[in-house]
């Protein structure tokens, strides 16, 4: 396992708290057997100190060997260690349990018996439909209308494309799969996504379930003209129809990247937006995923205006619409 965050997410997506993994110095402490076979670290967990043994993978190791090593490193650290790998059989992940053995697979299962949880993964996503699309489902979703690529896709295809864990893609595909928007294959480890339909069919299946990307507006006094960043609103359909640009100049970005910006810049935050005033659309996810070129996507900027009562403004995204499907 070669990403510490996909162990961090998968502790946040099945108990709902935030933890850290750590480095720490135990090995120097350890037999050479132990130095070789595995990555030490820490975490906490609902209070609870533990020592990480992570796996390194190349070899699976029985769970008799694993119990013994666990109980050299509690001896040697006197602290209750859990065993991490990224893959297990599933008979071996039964021998952990009945050897009682905490064990944490990213993706499987969470085993700790001494604060009592036993937990896998498909527990907690069982197929319900569900209201709106999450921000990273939406994106999937969007990035397929846009580039009309409907061929089927694994969860590490998109996990590389796009700026996701492997975790959080198989969570979009769990909710694609709840809402009937997709199926989900599976093809050895790997699991596969077939959306049910393509272009407009799918626009349409899909389509109250999309959200208004725009969480909150902002208007800064300005922005640095070396700073890149899609433009938004009214100042992009402008770019594409008829409709006139508005009062303000309009640019969209994540929270995390106004945040950035924040810290390059010298940001001022206005009350009450001047004349001359920036507008900054604060959204769900990152623009810059489906941007096409100097300008937000044609699909998220419907989706940020269409609940605008103006006749003129409803056909110049209607327009837009048929430009895509």
């Amino acid at each position: 396992m070669q990403n510490l965050n996909i162990l961090e997410d998968y502790v946040y997506d099945i108990l709902g708290i935030k933890v850290r993994v750590n480095k720490v110095d135990i090995a120097s402490r350890l037999p050479f057997y132990l130095q070789n076979n595995y990555h030490f670290y820490s975490i906490q967990i609902y209070n609870h100190d533990y020592n990480l043994m992570l796996a390194n993978d190349e070899n699976e190791i029985t769970p008799a060997q694993i119990n013994k090593h666990i109980g050299v490193v509690k001896e040697k650290t006197g602290r209750e260690t859990i065993f991490c790998c990224s893959r297990i059989s599933s008979f071996n992940r039964k021998r952990l349990i009945e050897y009682k053995i905490p064990f944490i697979i990213p993706g499987n299962q969470m085993f700790l018996p001494d604060i009592g949880i036993d937990l896998r993964e498909y527990y907690k996503y069982r197929k319900q439909a569900t209201g709106k699309l999450s921000p990273s489902t939406q994106v999937i979703v969007l990035d397929a209308l846009l580039n009309h690529d409907y061929t089927p896709k694994t969860t590490s295809q998109l996990s590389n494309k796009l700026p996701y864990t492997k975790m959080t893609i198989g969570r979009a595909f769990d909710e694609l799969e709840a809402n009937e928007i997709a199926k989900i294959e599976m093809l050895g480890k790997e699991r596969i996504l077939h959306f049910n339909h393509t272009g407009k069919e799918l626009w349409d299946t899909v389509y109250s379930l999309l959200r208004n990307p725009i969480a909150k507006r902002i208007y800064i006094n300005e922005l640095n003209p070396k700073e890149s960043m899609p433009i938004s609103g009214f100042t992009a359909l402008s770019l594409e129809t008829m409709i006139s640009e508005s009062q303000y100049r309009t640019y969209a970005m994540s929270r995390e990247e106004y945040k950035l910006l924040q810290i390059r810049n010298n940001v001022v935050e206005l009350e009450y937006p001047a004349q001359d005033a920036i507008e900054i659309e604060i959204w769900s996810y990152s623009p810059r995923l489906l941007s096409q070129g100097e300008r937000v996507d044609n699909l998220s900027l419907y989706l940020s205006l269409k609940d605008n009562e103006d006749e003129r403004v409803e056909m110049a995204l209607e327009s837009l619409l048929e430009q895509i499907l």
